[in-house]
């Protein structure tokens, strides 16, 4: 029975430390960089995923690198429009016919 179930179930780690280079912790990384809306180390984890492992998500991280240069240039013009707002509004020209 218990050899059925493993037949059916697969555990995996779900949170690896940086230091473990094995297949299963960088995908729990990736994983979690992802459930935390860290694509960017997520994609940086999945270029160290060996060439069988990241054949298999390649086309994932296609989308996924278009979708964070989306992302990066969305906070590049948002941060670009605070600092226009918050800076000084120029100061009008002093009136000369006074």
């Amino acid at each position: 029975m218990l050899a059925s179930a493993k037949s059916i179930v697969r555990v995996r780690k779900i949170d690896a430390p940086e230091g473990d280079a094995s297949l299963e912790a960088k995908i729990a990384r990736i994983e979690k960089a992802l459930a935390e809306s860290r694509l960017g180390e997520a994609l940086d984890e999945a270029g160290r995923l060996p060439p069988e492992a990241a054949a298999a998500i390649a086309g994932w991280r296609a989308k996924a690198a278009a979708r964070h240069s989306v992302d990066e240039a969305i906070a590049t013009v948002e941060n670009e429009l605070k600092a226009a707002l918050s800076s000084p509004a120029p100061s009008a020209p002093a009136d000369r016919d006074k």
